[in-house]
């Protein structure tokens, strides 16, 4: 009676510690990836009607705010500094620093320029009325849907270390599967 075929074994196992150390590579090259250049994030109520809305997916790109600034008009994923549960936030940057930046009769305007905010629902209105400088490496953003948005006209400014990236496509559901576009102001 003759024992294994102990080539034949080493061969096999030498096959399998190799697909698994394929494996293994693979997943800590995507966990480096997603937790340097992207994340998920579930939009959590209606403050972007109606650019976003609530429980869409949407996968934010962050390698373009660790090499570069953010844009006027750049969705963002956020965590508000005064926020003790340290809540992820959804809104606009509207206010770049050193904009001027006033609310007035519902319309705001950026270094004396009423800019048109045309992705707005057409009877929204920007509320209270308000004058605000932005400060270096901080900016003003803002929800969508005014109306139902906790935003820097309530809590001031957003300091540019709080920003975690750019909102860039709506993958779930998948029939709102959509590239979020660029906004231009035209200042």
């Amino acid at each position: 009676m003759e024992g294994p075929n102990t080539n034949n074994l080493f061969y096999a196992s030498g096959w399998i510690y190799e697909i698994a150390k394929g494996i293994f590579l693979t997943i800590a090259i995507i966990l480096v990836m997603v937790a340097i250049l992207g994340t998920i994030y579930v939009v959590d109520g209606v403050s972007m009607d109606t650019s976003l809305k609530d429980r869409q997916y949407v996968l934010v790109e962050k390698l373009s705010y660790l090499t570069g600034d953010p844009h006027r008009g750049d969705i963002v994923v956020l965590r508000f500094p005064g926020d003790p549960d340290k809540k992820k936030y959804i809104k606009r940057i509207i206010g770049m620093p050193g904009d001027t930046l006033e609310i007035k009769n519902g319309q705001v305007y950026i270094n004396n320029s009423q800019i048109n905010e045309f992705y707005l629902a057409p009877d929204v209105r920007t509320l209270p009325d308000q004058k605000i400088v932005v400060l270096a490496d901080e900016y003003f953003v803002i929800g969508d849907n005014r109306d139902n948005s906790n935003d820097s006209r309530i809590w001031g400014t957003c300091p540019k270390n709080q920003l975690i990236g750019r909102a860039w496509i709506i993958f779930l559901p998948t029939r709102d599967f959509t590239v979020i576009p660029e906004v231009e102001y035209n200042l």
